[in-house]
């Protein structure tokens, strides 16, 4: 038995209940303990995913769901120059685009 399926998660909900664990971050909830070690590759994939699916807006500086994606992989301990890989740009770019919209 491996820690997933010791922690009550089964497919085929598996990917739904891991998705749910890892949004909601909550401690007290013993699938986070199975799953807290995935958090900061799980949220440089989502920043990944969105940056690809979003169109730039220069000049803009509205609250979209990338910037979001950036504020949880930091949050999860993402450095600058991860961010950067997931996006597809500099540690500088990134932190230039991002920072100031935090």
């Amino acid at each position: 038995m491996d820690r997933f399926t010791a922690a009550g998660m089964t497919p085929p909900d598996a990917a739904d209940d891991i998705t749910a664990v890892l949004l909601a971050a909550d401690a007290t909830d013993p699938r986070w303990g199975a799953l807290s070690a995935y958090r900061l590759e799980w949220s440089l994939d989502v920043l990944s995913l969105i940056s690809t699916a979003l169109v730039e807006r220069r000049g803009q500086r509205i609250r979209t769901p990338d910037v979001d994606a950036v504020a949880a992989a930091l949050e999860a301990g993402a450095t600058w120059m991860q961010i950067g890989q997931a996006i597809g740009s500099a540690p500088a770019v990134a932190h230039a685009r991002y920072r100031p919209r935090l």
